[in-house]
């Protein structure tokens, strides 16, 4: 097994690969852009779907990459890690699984982080990265947010639904990783990435999301349908506005301030994605784990801890439980 703690050098940063851990669709996006110097890591059986030799730690396949406004899908090389049996040290690492995932993901790949590794978090919600950055306080941490849209016909198949940004930002900063090593991160990602945008503080952002997933995801669950919808019954609007209500009450707890009134801003996002199904529609109808609990659970906790009680967002998690959705 290599070591990992033997220490890198600026140079050797620069030209290290980019790992991806998620095969999904956000993982398959950035592993696209990020050709030929990205490799996702993958379970043991899906890795020998590509290979017949078990021992094997890399294999090379193809990943095809296609935008909905296009038919002809474009291929690049691939390479495929065997989480289990990779054990060469990982500098570079964009996490693109579920938030419920996070932490028992990397986890597995513990032992294969170098101590200078940058680990970018990209999930929805709260509390992974609090986790994330409890177990993993030796390596520096960047956390983002994405509206990019796109989704899988198959594995290493991706389509890119729609173009959106990614804002990206520090969470935690090690103090035993190389002062260059975050502008090579950055300018990496800018320079291969989708419209990256680096920002010194993410987690105004995070909440805002967070805040605007609370009060649309789940209630698209609920009434089983696209988020524009949420806008065409006065019930399901006032099940919005109850949940804009009490998620500001508690951001006010938090002393975090958003930039426009919560209501206003989740009434524009349902216009502006009216046609889209929510990832945790997406999750609930193939009947996958949702992230809600990093989500309205997260709010839920938290207010908890504050004396404070969100009946609205309470008997939302309530209602999806009796349907068998968590």
């Amino acid at each position: 097994m290599t070591k990992t703690n033997v220490p890198s050098s600026p140079e050797h940063f620069q030209t290290a690969p980019w790992f991806i851990l998620g095969g999904g669709a956000m993982g398959c996006l950035w592993a696209y852009d990020l050709a030929p110097n990205s490799i996702i890591l993958v379970k043991p059986e899906r890795y020998l779907q590509y290979t017949n030799d078990p021992s094997t730690a890399l294999t090379a396949t193809k990943l095809s990459y296609q935008k909905t406004s296009q038919n002809i899908p474009c291929i690049r090389e691939c390479r495929l890690a065997n989480i289990r049996s990779y054990s060469s040290p990982i500098l570079k690492l964009i996490v693109t699984t579920k938030a419920q995932d996070t932490l028992s993901a990397l986890t597995a790949i513990q032992h294969t982080l170098h101590p200078q590794a940058h680990i970018l978090l990209l999930q929805n919600g709260m509390g992974s990265q609090q986790a994330v950055k409890e177990q993993f306080p030796m390596h520096t941490l960047w956390c983002g947010s994405t509206t990019q849209g796109a989704y899988t016909t198959d594995f290493l198949h991706v389509v890119h639904a729609g173009l959106g940004q990614t804002t990206i930002g520090p969470w935690h900063t090690s103090s035993d990783t190389h002062p260059h090593f975050s502008a090579i991160f950055q300018q990496q990602l800018i320079t291969y990435g989708q419209q990256v945008t680096f920002i010194n503080e993410i987690q105004p952002l995070l909440w805002q999301k967070l805040a605007i997933n609370a009060c649309i995801n789940g209630l698209t669950v609920l009434f089983e349908c696209k988020n524009g919808e949420l806008l065409t019954s006065p019930n399901r609007l006032k099940w919005v506005e109850k949940l804009c209500q009490e998620t500001e009450q508690f951001l006010d707890n938090k002393q975090i301030a958003l930039t426009t009134p919560l209501f206003q801003h989740v009434c524009h996002v349902l216009k502006q994605t009216a046609e889209n199904y929510s990832s945790t529609y997406m999750d609930a109808t193939h009947q996958r784990p949702t992230e809600l609990m990093y989500i309205n659970g997260f709010i839920l906790s938290e207010a908890k801890q504050l004396g404070l009680l969100l009946p609205s967002h309470t008997a939302l998690m309530v209602q999806l439980a009796q349907k068998g959705i968590f």
